[in-house]
């Protein structure tokens, strides 16, 4: 699942790489991506928690600033961006919005 959130970070262009660690504890490592020397991750806010489950319907995905911004969601066809989700129409569990 982790992996899985990195990649969609990758592909939206909030991170330069994803790659699995080569020790033998299970590891990924990041490379974060700058753009003026600015990083390109300006805000993550974590939605659903443990204790506080936060599940939309394929009707209520909402665009995260306008559309600047991306939201991740567990879905049954898989780690879903706002914008897949709504073209599979499918809803999930609002993993987190991040811009």
């Amino acid at each position: 699942m982790k992996m899985s959130i990195a990649q969609i970070l990758v592909r939206a262009g909030y991170l330069a790489k994803a790659e699995e660690g080569k020790e033998k504890l299970p590891s990924i490592i990041l490379t974060l991506k700058y753009d003026n020397g600015l990083p390109a991750v300006r805000n993550l806010k974590r939605i659903s928690k443990p204790g506080a489950r936060c599940y939309v319907k394929k009707g209520e995905l909402g665009k995260v600033l306008n559309g600047f911004g991306l939201a991740i969601l567990s879905t049954p066809k898989g780690i879903l961006t706002d914008n897949e989700a709504r073209k599979a129409g499918v809803g999930g569990e609002l993993l987190c919005e991040i811009y």
